[in-house]
């Protein structure tokens, strides 16, 4: 789930400003990641790509395609393997963000 997660709020925090040039037929790329865990040895190796206002980002091991729609405001999460598809409203999430943030910022471990 954190796989989802993770790519969802890099999206819906970093890319805002990017995404405001290129609502209909901005410029199209690639990007192809690897991300390895030191202590565990582990990869994880993913694609986004940006075109026509849409962010893909495509997770090699399990499938999962995660979709940014800036105009509609909203996430499509896809899991083909199990035939699995979520909408999520990038402002709805926004707030439930900012609400576990709130919690967080009570909570007795700093580093929570």
């Amino acid at each position: 789930m954190l796989r989802i997660i993770f790519p969802c709020v890099f999206l819906l925090f970093g890319l805002p400003g990017f995404l405001t040039a290129a609502e209909t037929s901005g410029p199209r790329f690639r990007i192809d990641n690897e991300l390895r865990v030191e202590k565990t040895g582990t990869t994880s190796k993913t694609t986004t790509i940006f075109s026509d206002g849409l962010v893909y980002d495509w997770i090699a091991e399990n499938g999962e395609i995660t979709v940014f729609d800036k105009k509609n405001d909203s996430f499509a999460l896809l899991n083909p393997e199990l035939l699995l598809q979520t909408k999520i409203v990038a402002s709805e999430m926004k707030e439930a963000v900012e609400l576990t943030r709130k919690e967080m910022e009570k909570h007795e471990n700093p580093f929570l």
